[in-house]
C-alpha cells in the first residue's frame, strides 16, 4: 500500500503540479479526490519529492543523497531499518538500501561522443517502415461481434512486477479464459506505453516485467503468444533507451538509409531483443534456450505503426507522441540527462522526436483517406494527443459519419470512457 501510495502521489505532482511549490501536497489532494479510500497516504508517508519545470530535485530528499541507514532533517523521509514500521521511508529505500531483484543491470551507457563528432540527421523527413497486412497472423472470428481486444497503458513498474500489475495481469487471464469459454476470440492486447519504467527496456526485462508477469509464454495460459501492439510513453525513452532519441547518432540498424535505435523495437532493428536471430532455423539450432525467449508477438516495428484486421473490419494504428514531452521522458531530468548528453543535447532529441511526431500525423491522414475498416483503434499515450480530428477531416467525403475512432491513451492512469 505504501509504495503504491507513493507512486500515486509522486505521479500526480510530476504530472498535473510540476515546479509548483506545493506540488506534493496538491498531488495528494488530486489522489484524494479520486480515491478517498487513501485516507491515510500522507504526503509524508508517500516520500513525494517536488521537481522543478526542468526536472530537477528541489531539494533532493532520498536515500542516494542521505545514505542507507542514515536519518534526514524531521521533516523528511528517513533511510534507518526502522522507517518500515514508522512509515517514513524515502521513496528510493527499497531501491538503494533493499537488495533489488534484478536479472542483471541495464547495459552502461557509452560516452558521449565530441560535439564535433556528431552527425546531422541523415533526412529532413522520417519515414514509417512497416508491413501492415497481419504479419503476427491474428485470427479474426468471421463472426464480427466474437471478436474482442484488451487495452493496456502504463503497465510498466521499476523492479517490476509489483502487487498492482500482478493483479491487473490476473485479471486479464481471468477475463480472457471466461471469454474464449463463452466463444469469444482475443485478437491482441494494445498498449498505449509506459511499458517497461523508468527509463526504458533493459534485455532481462522482458522475460521479468513481461513475459512471465502475463504469462506469454506459458503454453497453458489465456494469453499465451497473444500478440500485443505497442506504442512508447515517456518512461520508454530515457537512459536505458538512449539510442531511440536520436539513432542518426548511434544506431543498432540501417534499414533502407534510415536509422534505428529503440531497444523496444522488432528484432529485424533491434539486436537487443533476447531472441534476435532466432528466426533463422541454424541460430534455434545453435542456442535453444534462448530462442525459446519468443518476443516476436511483441509487435513494435517504428514509433508509428498500423495494423490491418480485415476480417474483422477493424484497424489499429499507433501513433508516436512524445516529440511534445521531451521534459518528462524517462520520468524527468534524472532519467535522461545522460540520454541528452549523447545525443548531443536536447535540440537533436527534440528535432528527431519532432519528424517522428510530424510522420505520425501524416500516417493518420493518410490511413483515413486509405483504410476501408468500420472501427478504428487509434493508440498513443498522452490525453488530448489523439488527432481524431485529424483523422475525421481527412477521410473521404462518402466515409465521413461512418467510421467509428476509438482513442485509446494513458500517462495519467485513468481508467474511464470518455464518451467518444
Amino acid at each position: 500500500r505504501d509504495v503504491m501510495c507513493g507512486e500515486l502521489v509522486q505521479h500526480a505532482a510530476n504530472h498535473l503540479f510540476l515546479g509548483e511549490p506545493d506540488a506534493c501536497e496538491s498531488g495528494r489532494a488530486e489522489v484524494m479526490r479520486w480515491c478517498p479510500a487513501c485516507g491515510a497516504c500522507t504526503v509524508a508517508r508517500s516520500g513525494c519529492k517536488r521537481y522543478d519545470l526542468i526536472g530537477a530535485v528541489a531539494p533532493q530528499r532520498d536515500c542516494q543523497a542521505y545514505g542507507c541507514g542514515a536519518s534526514g532533517p524531521l521533516d523528511s523521509c528517513q533511510c534507518g531499518a526502522d522507517c518500515v514500521a514508522a512509515h517514513t521511508c524515502c521513496a528510493d529505500y527499497q531501491q538503494m538500501c533493499v537488495a533489488p531483484l534484478r536479472l542483471a543491470p541495464p547495459p552502461p551507457l557509452a560516452p558521449p561522443p565530441p560535439a564535433s563528432a556528431l552527425p546531422q540527421a541523415p533526412q529532413p523527413v522520417y519515414r514509417n517502415q512497416y508491413d501492415p497486412h497481419n504479419p503476427l497472423r491474428i485470427h479474426t472470428d468471421p463472426v464480427r461481434s466474437n471478436n474482442f481486444f484488451l487495452i493496456l497503458g502504463d503497465w510498466g513498474k521499476a523492479d517490476a512486477p509489483g502487487p498492482c500489475q500482478l493483479a491487473v495481469a490476473q485479471k486479464m487471464r481471468d477475463y480472457v479464459a471466461l471469454q474464449r469459454q463463452r466463444g469469444k476470440n482475443l485478437m491482441f492486447v494494445g498498449t498505449v506505453g509506459d511499458n517497461f519504467y523508468w527509463t526504458g527496456v533493459a534485455p532481462w526485462m522482458w522475460e521479468k516485467n513481461w513475459a512471465n508477469v502475463y504469462g506469454v509464454w506459458d503454453a497453458a495460459g489465456p494469453l499465451h503468444l497473444v500478440p500485443w501492439l505497442a506504442v512508447l510513453g515517456n518512461h520508454d525513452l530515457g537512459d536505458t533507451d538512449a539510442d531511440a532519441l536520436c539513432p542518426h547518432v548511434r544506431s543498432t540498424r540501417v534499414l533502407n538509409g534510415q536509422h534505428y535505435g529503440s531497444n523496444q523495437f522488432n528484432a529485424d532493428r533491434n539486436p537487443m531483443r533476447p531472441d534476435f536471430g532466432c528466426n533463422d532455423p541454424a541460430v534455434v539450432a545453435r542456442e535453444p534456450a534462448r530462442c525459446m525467449q519468443n518476443t516476436s508477438v511483441y509487435w513494435m516495428p517504428d514509433y508509428n505503426w498500423h495494423y490491418e484486421l480485415p476480417g474483422a473490419s477493424l484497424e489499429v494504428i499507433g501513433v508516436d507522441t512524445n516529440g511534445g514531452a521531451l521534459d518528462v521522458l524517462g520520468g524527468d531530468a534524472s532519467g535522461h540527462t545522460e540520454a541528452f548528453k549523447r545525443c548531443g543535447g536536447p535540440d537533436v532529441v527534440r528535432q528527431h522526436m519532432g519528424l517522428v511526431a510530424e510522420a505520425g500525423r501524416e500516417l493518420l491522414k493518410a490511413r483515413a483517406r486509405a483504410n476501408g475498416a468500420s472501427t478504428v483503434v487509434i493508440l498513443q499515450h498522452y490525453p488530448g494527443q489523439c488527432m481524431r480530428d485529424i483523422f475525421e477531416a481527412s477521410l473521404p467525403a462518402s466515409r465521413r459519419g461512418r467510421v467509428r475512432v476509438l482513442c485509446a491513451y494513458g500517462h495519467v492512469h485513468n481508467q474511464r470512457c470518455e464518451g467518444r
